[in-house]
């Protein structure tokens, strides 16, 4: 055969691995014995690859081993491997937040800067990593070229296979990222993979076929993917005559393109995750969203709290180490091993999730104080709302025993009731009715004798059948015998939202050739709260002898949504598979039912109608037969999902279980899972959240959103025990914003601020942003605050032009927030005065001398 018959393969490889988990469970050794072994086969085979590290491992390798760390280095600046991913703690993107999907790129991008000397451009991750507005978030980090081949490893991830090498992956918003798509040709880490792969009839179908392999390398004899293995097999089939390998990187195999790839606009209707989304109640995906939403809260507080000059909540303008150090630990708990191998880190990875907590409480709680201590007219509360827009709610405060009256009073001298949840010697936990908190602002208030007004109240009407809860927005009706909310009305226009078929709050779940379901197992329901401003029912009752449970419906004076909290102790081990889980019932009295949902930057209807494959082992996680169910019609909703006829419907909040099953028009939420991959390790006790709202119109896309966000986010109360000079009025906003965008983060990095927000409905917008002072200087910029264009200013406004879907970043100079520095230097003597004094004996033994 002459050389020009020769068929051309490109062939390139990413060698994966992580200090989470890895060093967690195997020592110090793993990531330097990988990067040896990946240079051993290169060295080997003449191959070329791509490394793909969580970056808190690059990070680790520099300080535990620098040879290795050379080594990898100079692989990378000799084009012999490329960094690809690049994201701090490799996360499963789609199951957290838009703003921290956000920063897992950028604090990985930046570091690899910083230890590497080169910026990442090819985005790569072994584990799924996909939702629509991800080509968006990763061109405005830098990368031009990705991958969306994903291996399969404890979960089983499905993307469409394509019969092109190049194509270009469009988002939501239009943004284009050049990429290698999964075709035939996608190999696993087996070195028998490697012929199936050359001898498939892709080869020939293709133009530029292109052979992508992920492996695991590690020396070690309990590992399966080890160079020793590896190199062998394939440097004798890339010796066969008929073909000529041609070894690459991702970035040089894609740099190669025409300009007439096509183009994919995957849906999430096009993947499916392949995860065991709902295990252990969502205990980590909890933990997720409480941290981010607590750290953004943080960040806008301390940004806010140093506007007001010195003294400072802490030794700093902002507590810019406390701040990155919540994120870091949060940026890593969020790793895909920490969720996949619950059983083998997640608890190590949970300490994360709680320390990053602990930071960012520490951070909140000292500025919201010192705000609150600089209120004039010496209020007792001052309640916060973090969000970019009012808020109204109840606010909860912890307070003095004996300072407690009947009623509360605003600025605007508008007085409502208070309502003592638990009270003690010392302290009690109150709550009231807080209205319209200005954004990323404040309202305060001051207990008083007056009689309040009875608008904002909550009513509890007992009766034989059933326990009626009510405010001026909703009616909802708790049935006495089976527990469930039977009803779920307007007070507005009467509507009924509750099929009698389907009632809201059921809960079931198979077991053996039985599936248990709560109305049958209801053992007591019972009023709770009972309170002009809060009240809830208590359903008590059993799943058979499976798992006991305790829901709280609760209803406040404000709230449109109906809020159930369920406490689950389990007695015996559900059997292992998404499809055998505890669910919830979601159906609503609609002529037909669509389903929107929201994922990271974006609310878009779905579907849901694939079956899926996902596999679980039979015993031993490493050894044991695995054996496979089919998921029916599965989809997520990062915060919630919205039943709609179009014209009215119903939306389902909740605080942490994303996952969900279609079954026609009836929805169900994955609540509990046991997850077989874990063995042992399962949680018998969890404690779940979600709600109801109903929607007596077609809601825009944003105000979906936010209804969402604001039930995770709720206004936050500090009874003012600390006297500031006082300077702010009795209510203001550090941060408006006007327009149908939504704000995502407002914080601080060096003497900038930062503010991002984004466009959910589709349509081009333009959007004010009004801070507390004049903006001395206004720019877009891109995720890594780099690539900066000039923005008009208007004294204290900016004005914004957005996209449809866009999200877009803005830094600023304001003129309340540059840091006030102390002249030290005229204090000096204070110091040298002390000291040359008790040089010269002036002070001896504590006295004068």
């Amino acid at each position: 055969m002459s050389p020009s018959s020769k068929r051309t393969v490109y062939y390139t490889f990413g060698n994966h691995k992580h200090w989470v988990d890895m060093v967690w469970n195997w020592g110090e050794f793993v990531l330097p014995a990988s990067v040896r072994d990946m240079l051993l086969l290169m060295d080997e085979t003449g191959a070329k690859g791509n490394v793909n590290f969580d970056v808190v491992g690059y990070e680790q390798l520099a300080l535990t081993d620098p040879e290795a760390f050379a080594l990898l280095k100079n692989m990378i600046r000799d084009g012999r491997a490329e960094i690809v991913g690049a994201s701090y703690g490799q996360p499963y993107g789609l199951f957290c937040g838009g703003e921290a999907n956000v920063r897992q790129l950028a604090m990985g991008v930046l570091v690899c800067e910083k230890l590497f000397g080169v910026r990442p451009v090819a985005w790569w991750e072994e584990e799924f990593d996909f939702f629509p507005q991800l080509p968006q978030i990763l061109r405005r980090c830098g990368f031009e070229y990705g991958c969306l081949f994903f291996q399969w490893t404890w979960h089983t991830p499905h993307v469409p296979i394509e019969r092109v090498s190049r194509a270009r992956w469009r988002g939501l918003d239009g943004s284009e990222i050049l990429v290698a798509p999964k075709t035939d040709l996608c190999l696993h880490q087996w070195p028998e993979d490697f012929e199936q792969g050359l001898r498939h009839e892709a080869v020939e179908q293709m133009e530029d076929p292109l052979i992508i392999q992920w492996l695991e390398l590690l020396p070690t004899p309990d590992w399966m993917c080890r160079a020793e293995l590896i190199a062998p097999r394939m440097k004798e089939i890339a010796a066969q005559p008929e073909f000529d390998i041609r070894w690459v990187t991702l970035s040089e195999f894609l740099s190669q393109a025409k300009g007439d790839e096509p183009v994919l606009e995957y849906t999430l209707d096009d993947v499916f995750h392949g995860m065991s989304i709902g295990k252990n109640g969502d205990l980590v995906r909890y933990l997720s969203k409480q941290a981010e939403n607590q750290l953004l809260s943080a960040e806008s507080f301390a940004l806010a709290s140093g506007m007001l000059g010195r003294p400072y909540a802490q030794w700093d303008v902002y507590p810019e180490w406390e701040l990155r150090q919540a994120w870091r630990n949060l940026l890593l708990a969020q790793h895909h091993d920490v969720d996949e191998c619950e059983g083998l880190c997640g608890d190590t990875g949970k300490l994360y999730y709680h320390d990053s907590l602990e930071l960012s409480s520490m951070v909140l709680e000292r500025n919201l104080k010192h705000i609150a201590g600089r209120v004039s007219n010496e209020p007792d509360v001052v309640v916060f709302n973090p969000l970019g827009w009012a808020q109204s709610g109840v606010a909860i405060a912890t307070v003095p025993a004996d300072s407690v009256k009947p009623s509360i009073v605003d600025d605007t001298g508008r007085a409502v009731p208070v309502q003592v949840v638990a009270a003690g010697d010392e302290a009690a936990t109150i709550c009231f009715p807080a209205q319209d908190i200005p954004s990323i602002g404040y309202r305060a208030y001051r207990f008083t004798q007056d009689s309040h007004s009875a608008a904002a109240r909550v009513n509890v009407v007992e009766s034989e059948d059933a326990v009626q809860l009510s405010n001026a927005h909703v009616i909802v009706h708790v049935n006495r015998r089976t527990g469930v909310i039977s009803s779920l009305r307007s007070s507005v226009s009467g509507a009924e939202f509750v099929r009698e078929d389907a009632p809201l709050n059921t809960l079931h779940i198979p077991f053996g050739e039985r599936v248990y379901r709560s109305q049958d197992g209801v053992r007591s329901v019972c009023v709770e709260h009972h309170g002009a401003v809060l009240a809830s029912v208590q359903v008590e009752g059993e799943l058979g002898g499976v798992a006991r449970f305790c829901s709280r419906v609760r209803l406040n004076a404000l709230s449109d949504t109906v809020e159930v909290r369920t406490h689950l102790r389990f007695l015996q081990r559900p059997e292992p598979s998404m499809m055998r889980s505890l669910q919830t019932e979601i159906a609503a009295q609609l002529e037909r039912t669509e389903i929107w949902h929201d994922h990271p930057f974006a609310v878009t209807p779905i579907r849901a109608e694939g079956v899926y494959r996902k596999k679980y082992p039979t015993g031993d996680w490493m050894t044991s037969p695995q054996f496979f169910e089919e998921v029916t019609n599965p989809f997520t909703g990062l915060n919630f999902i919205f039943l709609t006829n179009g014209e009215r419907g119903l939306q389902y909040i909740h605080g942490g279980n994303q996952g969900f099953l279609r079954d026609g028009d009836i929805v169900r939420n994955i609540l509990f899972m046991y997850d077989a991959w874990d063995e042992d390790n399962w949680v018998r006790e969890v404690e779940l959240r979600y709600g109801y709202r109903a929607w007596d119109y077609a809601p825009s896309r944003d105000a979906l959103l936010r209804e969402a966000i604001a039930f995770n986010r709720p206004p936050m109360a500090v009874y003012r025990d600390t006297q500031g000079e006082a300077q702010l009025p009795a209510s203001m906003s550090f941060l408006q914003v006007e327009g149908d965008v939504v704000l995502s983060a407002f914080y601080r990095e060096g003497e900038w601020c930062v503010l991002r927000a984004f466009e959910v409905n589709g349509k081009s917008t333009e959007a004010r942003f009004t801070f507390y002072g004049a903006v001395e200087k206004a720019e877009r910029v891109n995720m890594l605050l780099r690539e900066p264009t000039p923005l008009p200013i208007e004294g204290s406004t900016v004005n914004v032009s957005f996209k449809p879907h866009e999200i877009v970043t803005v830094r600023l100079l304001l003129e309340k927030a540059r840091k006030q520095y102390r002249p030290l230097d005229d204090y000096r003597s204070v110091w040298v005065e002390t000291t040359t004094k008790a040089h010269r004996g002036y002070w001896v033994a504590g006295r004068a001398g």
